[in-house]
């Protein structure tokens, strides 16, 4: 997992119990680390992340129905894994790891 810095792009979720959370909340401020929630009861403006949520559930987690949070760890790790190294829809095809290591090379030359 990578760090986010501050000022680095601004985290969104939906108003979920853990994303509203005065710890979560107070964790997000020590780290200086903006968080945009969105609107109550309005999925489609979420489709970001109700996607990104929503896939390694259905592919993961409820066909495999693990007992406890440590249980299902290694799963979704793997799917996490899977899904940066296969190739996404794009016009070249290539990983997400990929496009990571494309910015950074770009990052670095700017440097």
């Amino acid at each position: 997992m990578h760090a986010i810095e501050p000022g680095e792009p601004t985290p969104g979720s939906d108003n979920g119990s853990a994303f509203t959370a005065r710890r979560f909340k107070q964790k997000l401020a020590e780290l200086g680390i903006r968080h945009r929630r969105g609107g109550y009861r309005d999925p489609e403006r979420q489709a970001l992340i109700e996607n990104r949520l929503g896939k390694p559930k259905q592919r993961e987690l409820w066909p495999n129905e693990h007992e406890t949070l440590d249980d299902a760890r290694p799963s979704i790790g793997g799917y996490v894994d899977r899904h940066h190294h296969r190739p996404h829809s794009g016009p070249d095809q290539r990983t997400p790891l990929e496009v990571r290591q494309t910015r950074e090379e770009q990052q670095n030359i700017a440097a």
